[in-house]
């Protein structure tokens, strides 16, 4: 390795480990925000969940504009895996029985919206009108969630001056403005790096930057696994649901539709029994036992393997 790619290296770990402070900031403001307004534990989980997807969206705009969509496309699919087969795992191997909430609804049709990259791509491409499905899909199941927090009493409250709600507000914004300019670092460090050293962009997605942009949800599970809750699966569930959205409007904004090597179809089988195998646990008891966790991991570990032998 030579000394311009090892200081590349080293800048890539240096942002990611900025784009996750960046991130702990957005998830602090936005659940003391959510606390205020007085949002349900489980629909501020998946709130919560779309602002620890900052990183992984400023990844996709950039890798978009560096014409480099496959860097974006392993992220958002190995992200995935790394929440459920790594994070909730290691929740609930630590903590012995990691809860559901209670009132957790759609989580059928949370699962198959889940599924659907990996159904729309058995043609070993996304094309247009797998975009549109996968958008479509994603705010059906909001409405769901939305509707089963609505059951719950919680309605959407109005935001005062007086309350610190703006300056939560207005931190949120630049934040997430240095997460996206860290991303645009990041991609323009990463994309000549993997030229030089021949290795897939799709695989550095999956393996790496999955890894990195999901340094928030790890700052969370860290944090309650001293006292583990309802909240870190809901956020965790909210920041998935995230990633076939993106991956759509990545898919959208390709100039060609995202094509998968036959080699992504082992990689693919494992994610789909990851996001299986996790729902099937969220449904058995209302929590997950550590025996499920290590199963989880279990996958997690083939998934991570088999993704990194894709060429």
């Amino acid at each position: 390795m030579s000394m311009g790619s090892a200081l590349s290296v080293i800048a890539i770990v240096l942002l990611f480990l900025l784009i996750g402070r960046l991130a702990g900031v957005v998830v602090s403001r936005a659940r003391a925000l959510g606390t205020r307004l007085g949002i349900g534990t489980f629909f501020l989980g998946v709130l919560l969940g779309l602002f620890t997807s900052a990183p992984e969206a400023a990844i996709a705009i950039n890798a978009a504009a560096a014409q480099a969509p496959s860097l974006s496309a392993g992220n958002l699919i190995g992200g995935t895996a790394v929440l459920f087969g790594l994070i909730a795992a290691l929740l609930a191997i630590r903590a012995g029985k990691l809860p559901v909430h209670e009132g957790i609804s759609g989580l059928a049709a949370a699962g198959a919206y889940l599924l659907l990259p990996v159904i729309l791509a058995l043609d070993g491409s996304l094309s247009l009108v797998d975009a549109l499905a996968l958008g479509a899909g994603y705010f059906g199941v909001l409405v769901l969630v939305y509707g089963a927090s609505r059951r719950q009493g919680f309605a959407l409250p109005h935001v005062r001056l007086t309350d610190g709600s703006p300056r939560d507000i207005l931190v949120l914004i630049a934040a997430t403005a240095a997460i996206a300019l860290c991303a645009a670092a990041v991609v323009r460090l990463t994309v000549p790096l993997a030229a030089a050293f021949g290795i897939p962009e799709l695989v550095i997605g999956i393996v790496a930057y999955s890894l990195g942009t999901n340094l928030p949800e790890l700052m969370i599970a860290a944090r309650a696994s001293k006292r583990p809750d309802a909240l870190p699966v809901a956020t965790l569930l909210g920041s998935a649901l995230a990633n076939p959205f993106m991956l759509g409007l990545l898919a959208l904004s390709a100039d060609r539709p995202l094509e998968f090597h036959d080699g992504f179809r082992a990689v693919a089988a494992l994610y789909a029994a990851i996001v299986a195998l996790f729902f099937v646990f969220a449904r058995s008891g209302r929590r997950f036992h550590r025996g499920e966790g290590i199963a989880l991991f279990a996958l997690y570990v083939a998934f991570v393997l088999f993704a990194s032998r894709v060429s």
